[in-house]
């Protein structure tokens, strides 16, 4: 599985790629951790855009993006604090906690 996060908006407006995971590159148990995580948050089955009741145009934006073989999702959320997101946070933190090991 190949996971790529990015970041964007905020006050400045930055795109930013946080980071890019690939299972395949990975110890065996970090790579089950990761399968993990992403089921967890059940990324492949949330719809494109996952938003809590806030808005704001200042908001940071992610955009996480899995592929598993042949299947591609892609899911963006604002960073709105909101129950809706606190999954796709919680993954977001986790993969990058991951990805400095």
């Amino acid at each position: 599985m190949k996971i790529t996060v990015t970041r964007s908006g905020g006050f400045a407006g930055i795109v930013e790629d946080l980071l890019t995971v690939d299972t395949e590159e990975l110890d065996e148990s970090v790579a089950e951790e990761v399968q993990q995580l992403v089921s967890k948050a059940g990324l492949f089955s949330l719809p494109d855009f996952v938003s809590g009741e806030a808005v704001g145009a200042d908001y940071q934006r992610y955009e996480i993006e899995a592929a598993e073989g042949e299947v591609r999702h892609r899911v963006q959320f604002q960073d709105d604090e909101s129950p809706e997101t606190a999954p796709l946070r919680r993954l977001v933190d986790d993969l990058r906690a991951l990805a400095r090991r």
